[in-house]
């Protein structure tokens, strides 16, 4: 009986060697991957790396537009300012 004990202690031993070497090599491997990512920043689907890029593309137009739009009130607003600016010195 004594040697059956042992024969089973030693095969859990032996099992439980095995799962714990299974579990480190496992977690050591999903470190790794994680690390890894860390290192190459995050990683878009195809599909989202296109919207964004399509994103930015509209925010470019809408900032040109915005630009454009107060180049030309100012355009119109400076003849204004310079015939009334005018007619006020002319005055005095």
């Amino acid at each position: 009986m004594d040697d059956v004990l042992k024969a089973a202690i030693f095969i859990i031993a032996l099992m439980g060697g095995g799962i714990g070497a299974y579990a480190g090599v496992t977690v050591v491997s999903v470190l790794k991957r994680r690390f890894e990512a860390k290192l190459e920043g995050p990683s878009f689907p195809s599909q989202e790396l296109d919207a964004i890029h399509g994103l930015e593309a509209r925010v470019a137009e809408l900032e040109e537009r915005a630009e454009f739009a107060e180049r030309m009130l100012a355009e119109k607003a400076e003849p204004e300012r310079l015939s009334r600016g005018s007619i006020l010195d002319n005055q005095h």
